[in-house]
């Protein structure tokens, strides 16, 4: 299955402010993604193709769910990439 931009949805948004979007707050956003495709699918590189059309940024974590086991594992966001995507592909680890 492919990325479902539906099914990226920010749970709880960054707080505060700060000198522009990408320093903004004095916390992370957090995401929950519902998805068929198991989690090292999930943060492989450009798999989310529209992190910065949806507002993450690096640092900001995102709550996989693996609608098939059922599991649920946390992601990091180390890159969100605009040079080739305009819209933002977003790379993530694991978060332990």
């Amino acid at each position: 299955m492919a990325y479902d931009t539906n099914s990226l949805n920010i749970q709880l948004p960054r707080m505060g402010e700060g000198e522009n979007l990408a320093n903004a707050g004095f916390t992370a956003n957090q995401f929950v993604y519902r998805s068929d495709d198991d989690f090292a699918t999930v943060i492989a590189a450009a798999y989310i193709d529209d992190g910065d059309d949806k507002g993450i940024r690096v640092n900001d974590y995102v709550l996989v769910i693996d609608q098939n086991t059922p599991n649920a594992q946390w992601a990091l966001v180390t890159v969100v990439d605009v040079s080739t995507n305009p819209l933002g592909d977003v790379t993530m680890i694991a978060f332990t």
